[in-house]
């Protein structure tokens, strides 16, 4: 109903091409996701004192203009759903570029030094191979205390510091994770606040923001992601005011001119660290893949043209997800009619309140 394709891309995969790549592999990297995750596209190394995060070389098979290009421009990113995940890309690719699901994996690494303020600083992009252990958010966790976690741990805090005090605005309210069992059966699972999770993010910004600035720094057209500030200064934590915090915001916008993304208080920021997942970190890529090799790169009027297409449709992805996991907590509820949980109010709307149900991840309004 909404246009976007439930049909998985079903097209030839072209070879990994044969080029020099260092070998990265003496390396621990750490692939964390969520359990269950069959396309994990970033790993973490700590090498004495500086930071790698491999991203998943999709860029190397992928070009600018290749049939599986324009067909993953069409669909702008995978479509997340309970019943399960209709990718952008043919599945052979991720069988072939998903880190860790060979004993080595292809990868573009950013190696970087976060400074004790969590200043990101000596940017380097090198086609690698890594040798990747795939593990889950939790086992992350219950190993935090660990080399290279607590190290991994302690530069996460101190980026996540220099945002915040760069005006960060940060918004807890509750997530959860709702998908189909192979019997049909609803599961919806809390996902809770984990410092390995936050560990993982902030190494993803790390990235981002270093990306941008290696970019602007070299004159590279690549689709920058900003943000405007919130409209206005909430305070508190409580569900009410995280809710009212996440009124003022606007949503992030891509574009070919780097500035300010408000909600991260980055200066400048670029989402580069999903190619298998989001079309416009592919366009990253395979932009800082020609740069590198000295290949003509795309003019920012071609850039511009592939962030129109995949914008256009990525809200329709992103619709689609949010009315399935709509329809599905319904259906739950149906088949759970005396579902007992907790509902805190957390706006008022004339006669009518909006009440978050935290074990659901969901909003009603009801009198």
């Amino acid at each position: 109903r909404i246009g976007v394709s439930t049909g998985q891309p079903n097209l030839p995969i072209p070879a990994l091409p044969a080029e020099e790549r260092r070998d990265l592999t003496h390396l621990i990297a750490l692939a964390i996701d969520d359990a269950g995750s069959s396309d994990p596209d970033d790993a973490l190394s700590w090498d004495n004192g500086r930071l790698w995060v491999h991203i998943a070389d999709v860029a190397a098979v992928v070009t600018p203009g290749s049939a599986i290009d324009l067909e993953a421009r069409a669909r702008g990113a995978n479509l997340y759903l309970p019943e399960g995940t209709i990718h952008m890309l043919p599945e052979g690719l991720t069988d072939l570029l998903a880190l860790g699901r060979q004993d080595s994996s292809p990868a573009l690494s950013f190696g970087l030094d976060v400074l004790s303020d969590g200043t990101v600083i000596n940017l380097e992009i090198v086609p690698s191979m890594v040798r990747v252990t795939r593990l889950s958010y939790d086992e992350a966790q219950a190993r935090l205390g660990e080399t290279p976690f607590r190290e991994l741990l302690a530069i996460a805090q101190a980026y996540e510091k220099r945002r915040v005090a760069n005006g960060a605005v940060q918004i807890n309210l509750p997530e959860v994770k709702i998908r189909l069992d192979d019997d049909g059966a609803v599961e919806i699972r809390p996902l809770p606040a984990l410092q390995s999770r936050d560990l993982v993010r902030e190494a993803m910004l790390m990235a981002g923001e270093a990306v941008a600035q290696f970019a602007q720094a070299h004159n590279i057209p690549i689709p920058f992601t900003t943000q405007d500030a919130p409209s206005e200064i909430i305070e508190g934590d409580t569900p009410s005011a995280n809710f009212a915090r996440r009124k003022t915001m606007t949503g992030s916008q891509p574009g070919s001119t780097p500035g300010r993304h408000a909600g991260l208080g980055l200066d400048q920021y670029v989402q580069a660290t999903s190619p298998l997942r989001r079309y416009l970190d592919l366009v990253v890529h395979q932009q800082l893949r020609a740069f590198r090799n000295g290949d003509p790169i795309l003019d920012e009027q071609a850039v511009m043209e592939r962030v129109g297409a995949a914008y256009a449709v990525s809200g329709d992805v992103r619709y689609a997800e949010r009315l399935s996991n709509g329809h599905w907590t319904a259906v739950y509820l149906l088949r759970n009619p005396e579902w007992p949980g907790e509902g805190i109010v957390i706006d008022q709307r004339g006669k009518r309140d909006l009440v978050l149900l935290p074990a659901l991840g969901t909003e009603t309004s009801i009198y």
